[in-house]
């Protein structure tokens, strides 16, 4: 009956006062509770539990979600501030044998909506994220709604734009995504743009510059979905040198050597919409080294996708 018949205004009201009211009286000393448990062979294992994971408390932080506008603001500063509590006590934790790290009370959609509601300016978005997620997060989503025309749900990573967008905000249109065709009605497109020209685009910069050793962002390379231009196909080409390309990876297959970066960074690149065939022949020469971006990515289906296969096909 409480479900269904006290308002959700309310609900947010009450989530408000007993998180606020949690938050005074937490330290270190309370911040955890002991448990034990027993295993499937017999032995004991002990770990703890964060006391604001008591049901009170946790169905109190639901209630925070349900804030109008006016408190919406309050409700995401109180979710912080128990993040960035029991951040600090990291450490203290002690987690089932099993267990991953404990996820935090916000997620990156939070981030996002605190920077387009004008809360947060960039500098304190970016230092949120990686104080809290990683770069890696961005990564994907970004990349991912850079890729023009229509795009399948497998390449949309519908995981991805949710936890950058929020659950269900970007839908599929007879079944395809048009990332492309969406404006101002999704304020956060914006900033998914903004990150591709700002990380993206230097993580690029960076890797193809590379020596054998990694960079610190090496590891993020997997997560692009989309780069442009067939400048940028030579450049990885050149890079590449007389190397062979990494047509697959296996689950002990590396990541971040300098052949499986550039060959995934070869698979992602696409001439832009409006380059042609005749761009690519005036750039370099056509060879067998360049028809090998057919079998490693894949040449958007547009008129200049088109007509750069009927060249490629040409070769002797």
């Amino acid at each position: 009956m409480f479900t269904h018949y006290v308002p959700a205004g309310l609900k947010a009201r009450w989530g408000l006062t007993g998180t606020a009211k949690l938050l005074a009286v937490l330290e270190a000393s309370n911040a955890f509770y002991e448990c034990e448990e027993k295993r499937w062979n017999g032995e004991k294992e002990c770990f703890t539990k964060r006391a604001a994971e008591l049901p009170i408390f946790k169905e109190m932080r639901w209630w925070l979600s349900l804030a109008d506008e006016g408190d919406w603001g309050s409700a995401f500063t109180l979710r912080f501030k128990l993040q960035e509590f029991y951040d600090k006590l990291r450490g203290r934790e002690v987690l089932r044998r099993y267990d991953r790290v404990r996820a935090g009370y916000l997620t990156l959609a939070d981030y996002v909506d605190c920077y387009v509601k004008g809360i947060w300016d960039k500098d304190l978005f970016y230092k949120a994220v990686f104080t809290f997620l990683s770069l890696k997060s961005l990564i994907g989503p970004a990349s991912t709604v850079e890729q023009k025309g229509a795009v399948s749900s497998r390449d949309a990573r519908i995981g991805e734009l949710n936890a950058f967008f929020g659950q269900g905000v970007i839908r599929p249109v007879d079944g395809k995504y048009h990332f492309d065709q969406i404006g101002d009605e999704v304020p956060a497109m914006k900033l998914a743009h903004e990150i591709y020209q700002e990380a993206v685009l230097l993580i690029l910069k960076v890797e193809l510059k590379r020596g054998e050793q990694e960079t610190p962002f090496s590891g993020y390379v997997s997560s692009i979905q989309a780069i442009y231009g067939i400048d940028v196909m030579i450049q990885i080409l050149t890079a590449l040198g007389k190397e062979t390309l990494q047509r697959s990876s296996g689950y002990y297959s590396s990541t971040t050597e300098r052949k499986a970066v550039l060959s995934h960074l070869l698979k992602v690149c696409r001439p832009k919409p409006e380059e042609t065939a005749l761009f690519l022949e005036k750039a370099t020469k056509l060879s067998r080294r360049v028809f090998e971006v057919i079998t490693v990515g894949e040449i958007p289906k547009n008129d200049a996708g088109k007509v750069l296969y009927k060249k490629l096909e040409e070769l002797p």
